[in-house]
């Protein structure tokens, strides 16, 4: 840490020991956790893309697409009774 802003820290301790106002350092400790919860997400959240094509998000996200013959396997294996409009209904 660089003198400068050990200089920075202490100056900003001395003000904030200052302070006799209990309001004020309500309003101090609410715009602290803001700005920490700000920080937290700009780590989290990344800003969204004005484009993006089909192909960028599978490339992106790993999709590998399963034959026909894989999707029919996996339906037969699930034997599945209810008509379409039963499994719809059950949304509700």
């Amino acid at each position: 840490m660089t003198q400068d802003l050990a200089n920075r820290k202490y100056k900003l301790i001395e003000e904030i020991t200052d302070i006799n106002n209990e309001g004020l350092l309500i309003e101090l400790e609410e715009y602290l956790a803001k700005l920490r919860a700000k920080r937290e997400w700009h780590d989290i959240v990344k800003p969204i893309r004005e484009e993006i094509s089909i192909e960028e998000l599978k490339k992106e996200q790993g999709y590998k697409p399963i034959s026909k013959e894989e999707f029919d396997k996996l339906v037969k294996e699930l034997d599945i009774e209810e008509s379409i409009e039963e499994l719809l209904s059950m949304l509700d």
